[in-house]
């Protein structure tokens, strides 16, 4: 034996109501299917829910918008470091300021030269990623061929002086360094020992002078 009731439900809201139908009976027979419906009716209210769910996450994915992000300034030196030693590593380039700076003023140049020859400025189509096999392919398309062997003449030597490891960067430095630190203290305690021992006068040290004290 069962009893339903079932209500019709619009949106928008009808403007006549329509009634609530109830259901009655009485089974002679065992309902050999309630535990299918059952279980289809969790299923169906599950999926429901998780299609539900999924189309409120797809939503607000669509309306975050990710930031962007500013282009780095290549012409800070320690950003420019970083992005140089990167993008170059398959020729192994080392950074240095007067690298960094020998580059930025052969684009210049090149960007002068571009002027001259085609009146367009390089700014709006090129983007320097410090790549340096960019500026060789802007220094082909140079057009004076007196111009071109220049341009290219300074490149071949500032992408040589960037194969050279600097001497701060080298593995000798800080044990040249060190030792040219104790050979300057150990001279100036004996050269001290050897001017005792001749009863010579002692070097005077620098020394700051007072703020009263006049050149004479």
């Amino acid at each position: 034996m069962f009893n339903e009731e079932w209500e019709l439900l619009t949106e928008p809201l009808l403007m006549n109501t329509l009634p609530v139908l109830s259901l009655s009976g009485i089974s002679l027979q065992p309902d050999l299917y309630a535990a299918k419906r059952d279980e289809f009716w969790g299923q169906f209210d599950n999926k429901f829910q998780q299609r539900d769910a999924r189309e409120t996450v797809y939503e607000l994915v669509d309306r975050i918008k990710t930031p962007e992000q500013e282009e780095p300034n290549l012409r800070d030196p320690e950003v420019f470091a970083a992005k140089f030693e990167e993008v170059n590593r398959d020729l192994e380039l080392k950074y240095t300021k007067s690298t960094m700076e020998g580059l930025y003023d052969l684009l210049d140049d090149i960007e002068t030269l571009s002027i001259r020859e085609t009146g367009q400025s390089l700014a709006g189509s090129f983007h320097w990623s410090t790549k340096v096999g960019e500026l060789e392919q802007l220094i082909v398309k140079i057009q004076n061929p007196l111009s071109k062997q220049m341009m290219l003449e300074r490149f071949i030597k500032l992408i040589s002086k960037a194969r050279k490891t600097p001497n701060e960067r080298a593995h000798s430095f800080g044990i040249i360094r060190e030792m040219v630190g104790r050979l300057a203290e150990t001279l100036v305690v004996e050269e001290t020992k050897i001017r005792e021992e001749l009863g010579a006068a002692p070097i005077e040290t620098f020394r700051i002078p007072p703020e009263d004290e006049t050149e004479e």
